[in-house]
Parts: structure tokens; C-alpha cells; sequence
């Protein structure tokens, strides 16, 4: 099957990148990124620290294949693809009255990875485009066939091979800037592979690329009340907002760690483990796309 995964390529977008990470790992040269995302390829040698995050986590991540980028719209035209993705419907709708107008509800899909929970307005385009084709939204209260799930995800490679925790709480507070401390990727990684648990929060949306960080180097994420409100608690998130993610585990070990509740240590050595399991099964870019996302993609609903 070939995709044509149509995005800004010019400035990182979370969920649009850590998408096409897991379909160009798992679809090889049958995907095209209209525009090239050059951040994302392992021979990207600009600084990454003017990227958004330092381009922690998202950067260097995919080979540069032989793509073939050209007559774009002849080959919409002619259906050429087999699907069109919009990456960012919000932020990038090339060829779209084409793109509608060439191919069925079934083989377009569109993702709207913004902030803003079921921002809809009847004079954005996103409005125009339900019903023609399957829409996925990261931050969702909505739960209807017309508008489906998607959340952010780790890429495989970033994932931890081994930890040692030798260290209760990570040093890395969101939002205390003085603990924003580390210049490389791998001292990031390293405080929450040596740290049994680490503190995220919910930040301009619940989802946070952060809380991947953390479970894919073996830590346990503690989500703390917001302001201390109960009505901003984990468990008031959205079903459908970060949907996979295991907020269950992490409320209860976020009581567990808030109450200074003793434990074996093997109960908190088995939890970071089950965990980082957990993260390779279902929350890698490469088995969130190949478990959930292609299907839905390749069938429609």
C-alpha cells in the first residue's frame, strides 16, 4: 500500500512526526512526506538544540530513502497512492479540494494533533472535513465513529536497553525551568533510567511527549493534581485522550508514591519493567502504528 503523508516538513509538530516515524519504519519507501521532514533523518546535521525540545526524542530517527517527491498532483490525480494523510490538518491542507474530490471518505485520513480539546469551528477547514474521511484527534472528549483517537507515541530506537535505578525521584521538575538541566539527549535519558519514578504533568493538552520519555527508560511516571484540584486529576482525563496510555498503573503508583507506601523493592523493579514492556508493546511509533493506526487506515471503519 502507498501513502501519501502530506505535512508541514518545516517545523517540529509532535504528533505528525512521531506518526510518520512509525509508518516510514514500518511502510519503508511505499510512504512519501509531502513535505520532506528533514529533521527526522538520521543525516540531519544542523544543531538540534534550536529545535523545539532540544529535538529530544523525535530527531535522527529514520533512514533517507529514495523518494520520489515529484508531480505530486498528477499522481493524486491518477491515484497513484493508494491513501492520503494529512499529518496536520490544522496546519497543512495541500491539494485537499483534490485530494476530496479524487478519493473516498475510506482512503483519506486526517490528524489533528492540536492542544485544544474538539476545537472545531464551522469556518475551519477541519469542519469541512468530517465525514469525508477518518479523523483522529489527540485531545478528545468525543466519543463517536466520526472522530477517532490518536495520541503521541516514543520511537523504538529510543527506547531503553537497560536501567539501573539507583535513585528514587528523577530531578527533572515540569515547569521549574533550573531543573531543564541537560544539554544532551542521553544525560536526559539517563536521570529516568537511573530514577524508579519521575513527576509529568498535564501541560496545554494532557498528552506530553515527556510521559513516553519516561516510560521508555524504565521509570514509573507519577501524575501528580494539578494546582491541587481533584478536578484535574489523571483520572478525569478523557477515555479517548491518550487512549493506550496505562492510566490506571499510573494513578495508583502516584497514590503509592504520594502516600510513602512501603513496598518490596522488587514490587517497584517489576512495576518499571511491566511498564517499559508495556511502552515496547503498544506505545512505540512503530507498534502504536502497526496495531492501531495502519488498520484503521488501510480498512476505513
Amino acid at each position: 500500500m502507498k501513502i501519501l503523508y502530506i505535512c508541514p516538513g518545516n517545523t517540529p509538530d509532535y504528533q505528525c512526526d512521531l506518526i510518520f516515524i512509525g509508518l516510514r519504519n514500518i511502510l519503508g519507501e511505499s510512504i512519501t512526506d509531502l513535505n520532506k521532514i528533514e529533521y527526522l533523518y538520521r543525516n540531519y546535521d544542523r544543531p538540534r538544540e534550536i529545535l523545539y525540545g532540544k529535538g529530544f526524542t523525535y530527531t535522527n530517527t529514520i533512514d533517507d530513502l529514495n523518494i520520489d517527491r515529484t508531480d505530486i498532483e498528477s499522481k493524486i490525480r491518477n491515484k497513484y497512492y493508494d491513501r492520503v494523510v494529512y499529518g496536520s490538518i490544522h496546519r497543512n491542507q495541500q491539494y485537499l479540494d483534490l485530494v476530496l474530490s479524487v478519493y473516498s471518505p475510506n482512503e483519506i485520513a486526517f490528524i489533528d494533533g492540536e492542544d485544544l480539546a474538539d476545537n472545531y469551528n464551522k469556518r475551519d477547514c477541519v469542519y469541512s472535513v468530517f465525514g469525508k474521511g477518518l479523523y483522529f484527534k489527540r485531545e478528545s472528549s468525543t466519543n463517536t465513529n466520526q472522530v477517532l483517537p490518536i495520541q503521541f507515541c516514543l520511537p523504538a530506537c529510543k527506547m531503553a536497553t537497560s536501567f539501573d535505578k539507583s535513585k528514587t525521584l528523577a530531578s527533572i521538575i515540569p515547569g521549574e525551568i533550573r531543573t531543564y538541566s541537560f544539554n544532551t539527549e542521553s544525560e536526559y535519558y539517563d536521570e529516568y533510567r537511573r530514577s524508579m519514578f519521575a513527576i509529568t504533568t498535564k501541560k496545554c493538552g494532557w498528552d506530553c511527549l515527556r510521559h513516553y520519555e519516561i516510560l521508555g527508560n524504565g521509570c514509573i511516571p507519577i501524575f501528580n493534581n494539578l494546582h491541587n484540584d481533584e478536578n484535574n486529576s489523571i483520572k478525569n482525563c478523557p477515555v479517548n485522550t491518550m487512549h493506550l496510555f496505562p492510566k490506571g498503573i499510573v494513578q495508583h503508583m502516584t497514590y503509592v508514591y504520594n502516600n510513602n507506601i512501603q513496598l518490596p523493592k522488587n514490587f517497584f523493579d517489576d512495576m518499571c519493567n511491566h511498564l517499559w514492556e508495556y511502552t515496547r508493546d503498544y506505545l512505540t511509533c512503530e507498534s502504536y502504528c502497526k496495531k492501531y493506526l495502519l488498520p484503521l487506515i488501510r480498512g476505513g471503519i
